[in-house]
């Protein structure tokens, strides 16, 4: 009992010192890294450190197998240095004796990485992402923009709502029509007729864009904005009033940038399934919320089919919120509607964060709460097995580093056999990565993809154990 305590002690400071010697060398290049990525948004030494903090951890538990595989070939070689390995075996201990202790130790390490360690690892990771996303906003302070959310009760999404395309094209060089005849009525040499050729050609423009914004839908708010980026244009309809109106132009970033905030509504939407990659939405509802006066519509479609820019709807009610004193009286009702969005599939599938930035404790819940909203959760399941897995996969590496290092140094070609080691863990690691992505994909099963890469180089390890052991 004293003998594998002993081993015990010995393998735990050999891993302390391994992890910690990578911890400061990955913890120095990453405060350089913070400092690289983020040191134009006013970044400096302190907030990189902390950064570094938040991300380090995170690279460490990617790589640990690795770490236990050189912490298992730092004890054995200093065992065989000091001559204790000969000494052991000499009081009649044998090689698969002798390594319970180590194999034991790290079974428990990776048990409290697990269990621990995961859930600590998923909410640095996610402070992280937080902070990065408001640095690189130019902004300290502040939360982060979250887009999508899974719960029972179906999918959850915000986008934004800016009017892009065509008919945003054709209203601004209407409005800038507008504007050059509004510029002749004030020029006192203009011709009389000016004010009748305006106002025709305003009626003109608002039918037209009233015809358009009832085919796409564009209309989420009263009144709604089109602008351009540098304010040359600023183009005001407000269908309750039937009117149009035009800002003088002005070139100034600061009437931009607001014009923007105006222009941009946010749309959230629910909806109570939808297919793998959230591109098609089924038994939808869109609240629309103006810039400036809250609720503005209420829209429900059987169907949303998310296109290149736009929602294209399938059987739409619409209810008008703002400015209407009973929206159900004034709602309408369409076959096929266009909504734009600034949403895409690459967006979607990002908004679902990976696996890792989710507690393993939280794991089983959130792959449930994915199949009911009807997307695929293997990439979840994969991942919780493997992780289950994880203290095996530690221990099969100790193992591996046991068969090539557990050797007395007088028999020489010790660099060799570290570096036979070094290989046969870094293969380990490769088979685990390979399996994981046939495991994603559905190319094979998420049992085998996560429980058969350390039982096959465990097996294999024992082997080289054995026949080293009995000649």
């Amino acid at each position: 009992m004293k003998l594998s305590l002993y081993i015990a002690r010995r393998f735990l400071r050999a891993t302390f010192m391994v992890v910690g010697a990578f911890f400061v060398i990955l913890y120095v290049i990453e405060i350089l890294e913070q400092l690289r990525r983020f040191g134009g948004n006013g970044v400096g030494f302190g907030e990189a450190a902390f950064l570094a903090a938040l991300v380090v951890p995170e690279r460490i538990y990617t790589v640990l197998p690795i770490l236990m595989m050189l912490s298992g070939v730092v004890l054995f070689i200093g065992l065989a240095r000091s001559s204790e390995l000969v000494v052991i075996r000499a009081a009649g201990r044998s090689a698969l004796t002798m390594l319970i202790a180590p194999v034991v130790t790290t079974i428990l390490l990776g048990a409290a990485a697990v269990a621990v360690g995961n859930p600590i690892l998923a909410a640095s990771a996610q402070r992280y992402e937080d902070l990065a996303a408001q640095y690189r906003a130019g902004a300290l302070t502040g939360g982060s923009d979250t887009r999508i959310s899974i719960g029972s009760e179906g999918l959850w999404l915000r986008q934004g709502a800016t009017l892009t395309g065509a008919e945003a094209d054709a209203a601004l060089e209407a409005a800038a029509l507008i504007s050059s005849e509004a510029e002749a009525q004030d020029n006192p040499d203009a011709d009389t007729g000016t004010q009748a050729v305006q106002d025709d050609l305003a009626s003109t423009v608002l039918g037209a864009l009233s015809e358009a914004l009832a085919e796409t839908g564009a209309a989420l708010g009263a009144p709604s904005r089109f602008f351009r980026e540098d304010g040359s244009v600023d183009l005001n309809i407000d269908p309750a009033q039937n009117a149009l109106t035009v800002t003088p132009p002005t070139l100034s970033a600061e009437a931009a940038a607001r014009a923007a905030a105006l222009a941009t509504s946010q749309v959230v939407i629910h909806a109570a399934r939808a297919n793998l990659d959230a591109t098609t939405l089924y038994e939808t509802t869109f609240l629309v919320f103006s810039a400036d006066a809250g609720p503005a519509r209420r829209i429900e479609a059987r169907e949303a089919i998310l296109s290149d820019g736009y929602w294209t709807l399938r059987d739409v009610k619409d209810w008008p919120l703002k400015g209407s004193t009973n929206p159900e009286r004034d709602a309408t009702t369409r076959a096929v509607m266009r909504l734009p969005s600034d949403l895409t599939p690459e967006r979607i599938r990002d908004g679902f964060g990976t696996p890792q930035a989710i507690a393993i404790w939280d794991l089983p819940d959130y792959i449930q709460e994915l199949e009911r909203a009807g997307f695929s959760a293997q990439r979840h399941r994969v991942w919780f097995q493997m992780e289950l897995a994880l203290p095996f996969v530690l221990a099969t590496m100790v193992l591996i580093a046991a068969g090539f290092t557990m050797r007395h140094v007088r028999f020489g070609g010790t660099g060799r056999m570290v570096m036979l080691a070094l290989f046969a863990g870094l293969g380990m690691f490769f088979l685990r990565n390979v399996a994981q992505v046939l495991g994603e994909n559905g190319q094979i099963s998420v049992f085998l993809a996560a429980w058969a890469p350390p039982m096959i180089a465990g097996m294999l390890a024992l082997t080289l154990l054995l026949h080293l052991e009995d000649g």
